[in-house]
């Protein structure tokens, strides 16, 4: 369901991000590390967001944070990608009933 949704399209970009970081592991973590390679090396951070809002606002779907998930990682996806995440968040919205995130 909504975790192997999740995992599956996270693996698509995380795969690809990887593979970036094999070919600039020289320059990881050096002054001659460039934007890209450093998304890449964000891509497998999870930050915690410990804001507290004054406000109860409504929770996100599930589908919401993945397409944001897929928005923000777009630049590690590739054209074969692509259908894969279609087909992955075609299913997550046919059950968007039955789970929020």
């Amino acid at each position: 369901g909504v975790m192997l949704a999740d995992q599956s399209a996270r693996n698509l970009w995380r795969k690809n991000a990887f593979k970036l970081l094999l070919a600039q592991q020289d320059t990881v973590g050096t002054p001659q590390e460039d934007a890209t390679t450093a998304a890449a090396v964000n891509v497998f951070r999870q930050p915690l967001d410990l804001t507290v809002s004054n406000k109860v606002q409504r929770k996100p779907s599930f589908l919401e944070v993945l397409e944001t998930s897929v928005r923000d990682n777009a630049q590690f996806l590739t054209p074969a990608d692509q259908p894969v995440v279609r087909a992955i968040l075609e299913e997550v919205a046919a059950n968007a009933g039955d789970a929020a995130f």
